[in-house]
């Protein structure tokens, strides 16, 4: 949803006052609550795709936290035939790429919709999704990457 349609007052009453937002309207979106208060905010565009996928927040204690969506991907697990999943290999490749800048400067937690499977034991049946976007080789191996580049 858009930032400003956002149920802050909702979450407010629950506790969680501090809030971090990165929304659009329909789909894409990604927020941090709190009940602590947060430190600097920011968020990174990407790719070319102008889409909420990213914020990040500074917790107390200096520890910066990473809320991202990576893009689902599509239907068809080819960069070619797909413009969503050549989005998703995008994005990710952007990641790593930013990541790797960052390595040893600081402590990070990265959370959000990954919309990723690395792990055998994520799904019912590993072998059966290898060609299944969310679960291929490519996707989970550039995952990795992105995990490891923080």
């Amino acid at each position: 949803m858009a930032n400003e349609l956002f149920p802050r007052d909702a979450f407010a009453a629950l506790g969680y006052t501090h809030h971090d937002i990165k929304g659009q309207k329909g789909y894409h979106g990604v927020a941090t609550l709190a009940k602590v208060p947060l430190g600097k905010i920011e968020s990174r565009r990407w790719t070319d795709a102008e889409v909420a996928r990213h914020v990040a927040t500074v917790l107390p204690g200096g520890i910066e936290l990473h809320n991202f969506y990576v893009p689902a991907g599509g239907d068809a697990p080819d960069p070619v035939a797909n413009p969503k999943f050549a989005d998703k290999l995008a994005f990710l490749n952007a990641v790593i790429d930013w990541g790797g800048r960052l390595k040893g400067k600081g402590k990070r937690i990265l959370v959000g919709d990954h919309n990723i499977a690395p792990l055998e034991q994520d799904v019912w049946s590993h072998k059966q999704l290898l060609k299944v976007v969310s679960h291929t080789p490519v996707e989970v191996d550039l995952f990795s990457r992105a995990m490891a580049a923080y």
